[in-house]
């Protein structure tokens, strides 16, 4: 599966500036609603370390599990994966993805978050 990062121009004719948004795409509808969305509005590139150092503690036996809250996601991870929900949407049921999966993608939207933000920054990487 893969994701691809980029950035969209958003233009505020009204304020005559332009901001870019993240954007994280897939073909399967699962992962860009629940992977992509939570990378893009809860989380930060101090985040990901969080979270990654969480993941890789998780896989070596020194942690059980995790939780995390952001601002519109719960996630918990454990030795069987992550679940991320979503915590204002209720037709939203949480969502199951693999070790390698979350940390895949988190780790990828920590490197896109060091490049430029421009429409002429992009990312795909397989999950």
């Amino acid at each position: 599966m893969k994701l691809n990062f980029s950035y969209e121009e958003v233009h505020n004719r009204a304020h005559h500036v332009s901001s870019f948004f993240e954007r994280i795409k897939c073909s399967d509808a699962r992962y860009e609603q629940y992977l992509g969305e939570f990378l893009c509005s809860d989380v930060s590139s101090e985040s990901c370390a969080t979270i990654i150092r969480a993941i890789d503690d998780i896989k070596a036996g020194r942690i059980e599990g995790w939780e995390w809250a952001g601002n519109a996601w719960i996630v918990t991870i454990g030795k069987g994966g992550a679940e991320i929900e979503n915590q204002y949407l209720e037709e939203m049921s949480p969502e199951h993805f693999t070790l390698d999966e979350m940390s895949n993608a988190v780790r990828a939207h920590e490197k896109f978050l060091t490049m430029d933000r421009s429409e002429d920054s992009r990312l795909e990487v397989d999950i």
